[in-house]
């Protein structure tokens, strides 16, 4: 779990404070433990997005696509030979928020069809 030193518990840091305090993706999706106020949170907002621009982010998702294809094929050939390992990946959205955009975007490089 990720800690932000200075944090006390009785406080209950913004989103943005949480990802001003991020040192990766990682860390930029992740939330600390304990009460966040969501309502500080910009829901436009787009962390540790290179430049928060369309094209560097697609690029740099290109850039990262085959090395997630290796990681999946890895995922899928431990469950083939019975290894215990899975990944969920939750999406929550209102109606027409863009959660297909999103899939289609994001997971689109690891369809294995």
């Amino acid at each position: 779990m990720v800690s932000f030193p200075g944090w006390r518990a009785a406080s209950a840091p913004t989103v943005a404070q949480c990802l001003s305090m991020a040192v990766n993706m990682s860390d930029a999706l992740r939330l600390p433990p304990g009460a966040v106020d969501l309502g500080a949170h910009d829901p436009r907002s787009t962390p540790h997005a290179p430049g928060g621009k369309k094209k560097k982010t697609r690029a740099a998702m290109s850039e990262q696509a085959p090395a997630l294809a290796d990681l999946q094929e890895r995922l899928y050939a431990e469950g083939a030979g019975g290894g215990g390992r899975s990944l969920l990946l939750v999406l929550q959205g209102m109606d027409t928020a863009g959660k297909g955009g999103v899939i289609k975007h994001v997971v689109g490089a690891l369809n294995p069809l």
